[in-house]
């Protein structure tokens, strides 16, 4: 998993600047939203690049093109709620798995930003 590619990197023998940068990366990764999103876009991206893939053989009629970009349509469509319950069983079980707290952060700033706006409005 990508997670180990990132604890090797915490190697000794890596720069102080790489060990620095992978334990920021690895340390931002350790959040259910971000695991979340992780999946869902590895999932739909999965889907668009075997479309984008097919659009550039050569010879490919309009017809085919069309055929494919509404089947990738439908695909999203169809599965937007599987992919989605998904991505948040993989968030759930990879938290679980490496004791990562699966409790969304609330952040008050947008809402203490607001009230400070209003206050200097009047």
């Amino acid at each position: 998993m990508i997670f180990d590619a990132i604890e090797e990197l915490y190697d000794a023998l890596e720069t102080i600047e790489t060990r620095r940068t992978a334990q920021t990366l690895f340390s931002a990764m350790c959040d259910f939203s971000f695991l979340c999103f992780f999946c869902l876009w590895n999932n739909v991206l999965k889907e668009v690049n075997h479309a984008q893939k097919y659009l550039h053989i050569l010879g490919i009629s309009f017809e085919d093109s069309v055929i494919k970009l509404r089947s990738l349509n439908v695909f999203l469509k169809d599965k937007r709620y599987e992919l989605i319950e998904d991505a948040l069983q993989f968030a759930k079980d990879t938290c679980e798995e490496m004791d990562i707290p699966a409790v969304k952060k609330n952040l008050r700033r947008k809402k203490i930003i607001l009230e400070r706006r209003l206050q200097t409005s009047r």
